[in-house]
């Protein structure tokens, strides 16, 4: 993996139900205010992720003076969700940002919880297509996994190993959240108090999930499983 540089922005991708929203609070002490930004689209009012200029020089006479990097102090993160599929990539909103972080979760785990979620909340999106219609099992054999949809490039069986090492500073996994964030904060030079981290954004989810489905998930969403097995063995 890569070395953080503090003079270039740094992007720490939320992966949706991976301890994102708990990780959220803890990079926003390492970052807030003045250069800690948040990316999401608000699915209740259905409006995109506020896009943050971070090189292109702006009009004095509009009352700006420079891009992000110009006008803010260093170092910069960028903190969010970055769906290519729905328009929101990395590599078409930030081309220029070329360091990561991101922690990653059991793919089952992830869709699991994703269901229930976006079940539980989702009666007040804007969009009520993407509140799953399927009962659970239908839903995992026939919703691929798209975690991966939100890393800097696309991810393939050929390439997730070398992508992992040239655009990434730490991955972490939620099941060693604490060890994880020692690890990136080591890296990004700063200081991990686990009381700061909390536990934000649980979904509740009935205690019968078909865990026998599990095998099935993986057949159908090989290269999400390699990709977390690759980062989760670092660990072991």
């Amino acid at each position: 993996m890569i070395d953080y540089d503090e003079n270039e922005p740094l992007i720490a991708i939320h992966i949706p139900k991976s301890a994102g929203t708990s990780v959220k609070k803890v990079f926003g002490r390492w970052f807030h205010p003045s250069a800690f930004y948040r990316h999401y689209y608000d699915q209740e009012k259905g409006r995109p992720p506020r896009h943050v200029d971070l090189r292109t020089p702006r009009e004095p006479r509009m009352g700006w003076i420079g891009s992000v990097l110009g006008l803010r102090p260093r170092p910069v993160c960028i903190y969010g969700h970055f769906p290519r599929a729905r328009g929101y990539g990395i590599e078409e909103l930030f081309p220029e940002v070329r360091q990561f972080v991101t922690i990653l979760r059991d793919p089952f785990e992830t869709a699991v919880s994703s269901y229930h979620y976006v079940r539980r909340v989702g009666s007040k999106w804007a969009d009520q297509s993407l509140i799953p219609q399927a009962d659970l099992e239908n839903h995992l054999m026939n919703k691929p996994c798209r975690s991966l949809d939100h890393f800097p490039r696309e991810v393939t069986f050929e390439n997730y190993k070398q992508l992992i090492d040239d655009c990434f500073i730490e991955i972490g996994i939620s099941e060693q959240l604490e060890e994880s964030l020692k690890r990136i904060a080591l890296k990004l030079g700063k200081k991990f108090n686990p009381a700061y981290l909390g536990c934000l954004n649980v979904t509740e989810r009935p205690r019968d999930t078909p865990l026998e489905l599990r095998g099935l998930h993986r057949e159908a969403n090989l290269l999400e499983y390699l990709v977390y097995e690759h980062v989760r063995d670092k660990f072991n």
